[in-house]
């Protein structure tokens, strides 16, 4: 699911990628991983809920909400 989400991403500019999609609990989980960040208030543990992978990320803090989109960009270069 995170490589199709990147293919999907568009160049804006040398380090910044944006995509027309809202980041889905899936891709989200990857980052949060890969960063050692913690998983949304509401999620059970570091999984989100069962059957929401390709649903939208809500309850995530602002500053990982740039951190993801920084992740983001810097995968898709």
């Amino acid at each position: 699911m995170l490589a199709r989400y990147l293919r999907n991403m568009v160049r804006l500019d040398d380090a910044t990628f944006a995509s027309q999609h809202m980041v889905p609990n899936a891709v989200y989980l990857v980052f949060l991983e890969s960063a050692s960040k913690r998983a949304p208030w509401h999620w059970p543990s570091m999984s989100f809920p069962s059957g929401a992978s390709r649903q939208p990320v809500i309850g995530g803090s602002g500053h990982d909400a740039q951190a993801c989109c920084d992740w983001l960009s810097s995968r898709a270069g």
